[in-house]
């Protein structure tokens, strides 16, 4: 869903940015990460998009931004978990950032060069 939504952003001549935070698997509270997408989309535009990918991954699609400006939305998400202590101390989320533009070759899945990029 996010590369497709990310793929009609582009057509339509904007930039799309997919963040994705991925936590260690051996993660304390499994719920965690539900939490952490309610307060992600409490930080985002009407037009975004968050969401689970899996059980240890969330994603951000950041439509109509750049790699600066994704970049600034990854350092506030990053301070904002670091930040948040667990009853097991604190977690540290890697996260991965790829910018898509319009008129710009480019192969493959969004969200896939996102989480090669959240090198652990």
């Amino acid at each position: 869903m996010f590369d497709q939504l990310a793929n009609e952003a582009v057509a339509n001549g904007q930039h799309a940015s997919v963040i994705v935070l991925s936590v260690a698997a051996d993660m304390p509270n499994p719920g965690l990460l539900s939490t952490w997408v309610g307060r992600i989309r409490g930080q985002l535009r009407g037009g975004d998009k968050a969401g689970l990918l899996s059980e240890r991954e969330i994603a951000v699609l950041l439509c109509g931004t750049s790699a600066d400006q994704a970049a600034i939305v990854s350092s506030r998400l990053r301070h904002m978990f670091e930040a948040d202590e667990t009853p097991h101390g604190y977690l540290h989320p890697s996260f991965g950032i790829t910018t898509r533009m319009p008129n710009a070759p480019f192969e493959g899945s969004l969200v896939g060069a996102a989480r090669e990029a959240a090198v652990r």
